[in-house]
């Protein structure tokens, strides 16, 4: 990804009549970028699978959506002066500053990214620290008529009569995707856990039915805090025969220093807290493959009752700013409405979604466990069958049973009796693979005379701030000791872009 993808339309501007950016399955084929577009020659629907954005005229309005997921995640912005919407807080502020419109900042939002803990390192609620600017929900469109913009929730997720049923859609549609995947570079990772397992189980057994491709590896961390997941990776390569942690070879482009600070920047700023630069050189050919996702289909969070999990984490929030957070993340519940847990749904449309789903944003990363084709099949579990993760293990039975007993890195991740008493009977199952839509790939910026760290322009960015003195740490030792020691500097630089 590059600062370039990032885009902003105002009611003063002429909308396209169509307009695309990111990267979108269409049932088993993957249409990457404006050249896949067009190479595809269709519209790609909305609320599919990928990490994307589509605007299309259709008739007298312009209707606009993202994946189903919402990893393109979009902002909309409206006022008495007018109305626009982005896929970039900073950008989306930035283009209203220029036009003078107004910008009420909301105090009590603003107060929580200075809260510890996880829940709060990314938008908590559809609500932003700006009044008029609001997260748009995942599953949702943007409809322009008349020069007036308004949104709707649109869940078009299939309706099945039964688990089984949508079981088998899901494994045939991944299998097939699975098997469009291995036609090009593609690294998928492993650990010790139970959710990346299910992706092993799914490329394995796709490798079996189109063929394992040479350009396919494996990837799992060896040191450090990994050497558990590394020693369960490695027992697994040598029983299942799949490459570990090879090296392929990729096509390579290389971005600038301060597009990279950029990249951040039009990413995270308003959205995501933690630090976590985008890489120099990239891969455009390369698909990676996560993990992530899999704790949308099981209760995260230790309470289930919204109210009992904020008071739990709210630290120093004062009391009317608690009542305001607490309505305010009601309401989102309320809007984003799903047959799933409060809590398990508040999870997946934000922590989920801009945590796991953030490095979709710098790299083209595939998650089979946040699909709506699995959702789909959620709705069927109950409380306790998705705590024992009953839906992954059916997955995995049906794919490669074989992985399901395997040793993990803590024998707590075992599937339980009751699991292993209620699997789902193995349907017959006829996947197609699909077809990689691709454009030209974008060369690599002019990085002769730049700075060589994208740090030090965080550091100039925060020169007149209260971070000042830990940015120009971090740009001196060239590196991120942990991503949680940028939330100081990002929480800076908001209040700057802000005017606080």
């Amino acid at each position: 990804m590059h600062p370039s993808d990032f885009f902003c339309f105002t009611s003063d501007s002429t909308l396209p009549l169509r307009f695309f950016r990111g990267y979108a399955f269409c049932d088993t084929d993957l249409v990457i970028g404006n050249g896949g577009l067009d190479q595809y020659h269709r519209d790609v629907p909305f609320h599919e699978d990928g990490r994307y954005f589509m605007l299309k005229k259709t008739g007298p309005r312009f209707v606009g959506g993202a994946d189903y997921k919402g990893n393109m995640k979009m902002f909309t912005y409206k006022s008495d002066e007018g109305w626009a919407f982005s896929n970039s807080f900073a950008l989306l502020v930035d283009k209203v500053k220029e036009r003078g419109w107004s910008i009420a900042v909301r105090p009590e939002h603003f107060a929580t990214w200075n809260l510890k803990g996880a829940f709060w390192q990314q938008l908590w609620s559809f609500d932003t620290a700006v009044a008029e600017i609001s997260l748009l929900p995942s599953h949702s469109l943007i409809s322009i008529e008349a020069g007036q913009l308004s949104v709707k929730v649109h869940d078009n997720l299939e309706r099945f009569a039964d688990y089984e049923t949508a079981m088998e859609n899901f494994l045939n549609i991944w299998l097939g995707r699975a098997g469009t995947l291995m036609q090009t570079p593609l690294k998928v990772d492993i650990t010790g856990g139970v959710d990346s397992r299910v992706n092993l189980s799914l490329f394995l057994a796709a490798s079996r039915v189109f063929g394992a491709p040479a350009q396919m590896t494996f990837n799992c961390g060896a040191y450090g805090r990994h050497k558990d997941d590394y020693a369960v990776a490695k027992t697994l390569s040598g029983e299942f025969d799949f490459a570990l942690n090879k090296k392929l070879e990729t096509d390579t482009v290389s971005m600038d220093s301060h597009d990279m600070f950029s990249l951040w920047r039009l990413t995270c700023l308003g959205a995501y807290s933690p630090l976590y630069m985008p890489p120099q050189t990239a891969h455009p050919k390369l698909v990676h493959v996560m993990g992530g996702g899999g704790e949308g289909h099981r209760p995260f969070y230790a309470h289930t009752n919204i109210r009992a999990h904020l008071q739990s984490v709210r630290g120093p929030l004062s009391d009317a700013n608690f009542d305001t957070v607490l309505q305010s993340i009601y309401q989102s519940i309320k809007i984003a409405g799903n047959k799933v847990p409060p809590m398990m749904l508040h999870y997946r449309e934000f922590r989920d979604r801009l945590h796991s789903g953030l490095l979709g944003n710098y790299s083209i990363r595939i998650m089979p466990l946040a699909s709506r084709h699995l959702y789909a099949a959620t709705r069927f579990k109950t409380a306790q069958e998705l705590e024992r993760n009953q839906l992954l293990f059916d997955i995995m039975n049906a794919a490669t049973p074989e992985l399901m007993t395997q040793p993990y890195d803590n024998s707590s991740k075992m599937p339980s009796e009751a699991c292993l008493m209620h699997l789902l009977d193995r349907p017959q199952l006829a996947p197609m693979s699909g077809k990689i839509y691709s454009g030209t790939i974008r060369p690599s910026s002019n990085t002769q005379g730049k700075a060589h760290s994208p740090l030090a322009h965080l550091a100039d960015a925060a020169a007149h701030t209260n971070a000042c003195d830990i940015a120009a740490q971090i740009a001196r030792e060239g590196k991120v000791s942990h991503p949680q020691d940028g939330i100081t500097i990002h929480n800076a630089l908001l209040a700057d872009l802000l005017n606080i």
